[in-house]
């Protein structure tokens, strides 16, 4: 997936203010929740020299998604390089880190030699589960007894892994989805 579907596709998701009224959110919180999902594209893109090009890295030289969260996903507004490849998010503490090898992969913040999780093939198939991931995220919060079900969040994790490149990745979704 292409940063711009990404970005459009994330708008898409995002619950309308009314949905959040009822929810009892406040009007400014309701206003902040959905602005979050609209994701802007910088003043002038950020020149980035990496060995590495991706679409990930993409969507952050092009887009502010400095803070960007999505589940427990929250990009950086500026990656930055490691001895196995760049940082461009992290997962609560730990590194989110693209490869050499063009793979996305949370390594433990203490021992960034320590795979945690693989979590998609490259960046373009991470964009693409992190939108199902989005929506799925929406649905929880609009109706909570979806979470609530582990059947149906593992299932949706099995479909989000497939997209992420296959069932390698699906453990990742697993643990995003609390299941």
């Amino acid at each position: 997936m292409s940063p711009a579907v990404f970005v459009h596709e994330l708008a898409e998701t995002a619950p309308s203010v009314a949905d959040l009224l009822a929810l009892e959110l406040s009007a400014d919180a309701a206003a902040r929740w959905v602005a979050a999902y609209h994701v802007v594209p910088r003043a002038c893109p950020l020149i980035l020299e990496f060995p590495i090009q991706d679409e990930a890295l993409a969507l952050v030289r092009a887009y502010e998604v400095g803070g960007l969260e999505i589940g427990m996903v929250t990009f950086m507004d500026c990656p930055k390089s490691l001895g196995n490849g760049v940082q461009f998010a992290v997962v609560e503490m730990d590194l989110m880190v693209l490869t050499e090898a063009g793979e996305v992969v949370v390594v433990d913040w203490e021992s960034p030699t320590h795979l945690m999780w693989r979590c998609a093939a490259d960046g373009a198939h991470f964009l693409q589960a992190l939108s199902l991931a989005s929506r799925f995220f929406t649905l929880c919060l609009l109706d909570p007894g979806i979470s609530n079900e582990d059947q149906y969040a593992t299932g949706v994790a099995r479909s989000v892994g497939a997209a992420a490149g296959g069932t390698e990745y699906e453990s990742f979704y697993q643990m995003l989805f609390g299941v």
